[in-house]
């Protein structure tokens, strides 16, 4: 059994479900891409319009997009970039939806760490705050500093 795409078999040899198209360049934009395939893109040969930020990008230089056709004029686009990966969809229109960047493990273990950080640090202000009004109330109006 493989992996389907609106009833067409993704990895079956015959199958052109999802066949590279084209590279694309400056002249493109992902607002206007709407045929069922795999495109590649490279800063080299410019960026298309409408790509999510740069700096979002893991390795920004290059990445590909797959677009899938799904029922009712949906059109869903997927930007994969080494470590990053984006996804919008439409339906009956253009493709103007905002890029929703997904996050790995990683990204979420990252995330942790600096909320983490965030917490002890807080903490660390907190227990100063409260030791000096503890000081003014307790030790004759004297603030330790």
């Amino acid at each position: 059994m493989g992996f389907f795409i609106n009833g067409k078999e993704v990895d079956d040899a015959s199958s052109n479900a999802l066949k590279d198209i084209r590279a694309l360049t400056r002249d493109d934009d992902l607002n206007s891409i709407k045929e069922q395939g795999i495109y590649r893109a490279n800063f080299s040969d410019g960026m298309p319009k409408n790509t999510p930020n740069r700096s979002e990008l893991s390795n920004p230089d290059y990445f590909t997009v797959v677009v899938i056709n799904h029922d009712d004029g949906q059109v869903h686009q997927f930007i994969l970039s080494q470590d990053t990966l984006f996804y919008r969809w439409t339906r009956y229109g253009g493709l103007t939806g905002k890029w929703q960047r997904l996050i790995f493990s990683n990204d979420l273990q990252q995330l942790t760490n600096r909320i983490q950080a965030l917490e002890n640090k807080i903490g660390g202000v907190i227990k100063g705050l409260y030791i000096k009004l503890f000081s003014c109330f307790f030790d004759n109006g004297k603030v330790a500093i």
